[in-house]
């Protein structure tokens, strides 16, 4: 008897050990530590002289977030920076929220300082949206406009950074 005994105490393990890597590879809900992507939507093709265009700035937040901050940079002798304006990402839900435009330099090809923040006591958004658009002049003829963001941060309701992907980044 002692045999069998032991024979059905390794089945109830090999169950129980199944069941726990079935478990354990299970997709797992939503976590603090998802990534939320930042990307860089642009017009293609060739640009005119003079032409108008805009670049915006998606998000795709993997954690709710209430507030993002990030720089710009671009090829002062192609384009100009004509106007930096909120998108609807922060004002979901009925979120009230602050939005600063930054400072523009065309001299150096530089937007700095872009930053918002739900200002509603508690509030975050989860949903994608639009960040940013930055609007832009051609100053001359070019195939394309190389931009790169940086200082890119992303922040909870509690002013926690989340991590973040770019992608998209590059040439209009």
């Amino acid at each position: 008897m002692k045999g069998l005994s032991s024979i059905a105490g390794s089945r109830w393990l090999a169950v129980f050990l199944a069941v726990a890597l079935w478990i354990a590879c299970l997709p797992g809900t939503a976590s603090a530590t998802d990534v939320t992507t930042v990307s860089v939507s642009a017009p293609t093709g060739p640009l005119e002289a003079g032409q108008q265009f805009t670049i915006s700035l998606e998000v795709d937040p993997g954690t709710p977030i209430a507030g993002m901050q990030f720089d710009l940079s671009f090829d002062a002798s192609l384009v100009a920076v004509t106007a930096v304006q909120e998108g609807d990402l922060l004002k979901q839900d009925g979120t009230t929220n602050f939005f600063s435009p930054g400072s523009m330099d065309n001299q150096a090809g530089k937007i700095t300082g872009v930053f918002g923040a739900i200002t509603t006591p508690g509030m975050a958004v989860s949903r994608p949206g639009t960040f940013a658009a930055v609007i832009f002049t051609a100053r001359r003829q070019s195939e394309d406009c190389p931009l790169s963001l940086s200082n890119v941060v992303v922040g909870d309701k509690s002013g926690n950074a989340v991590p973040v992907s770019l992608d998209g980044e590059g040439s209009s």
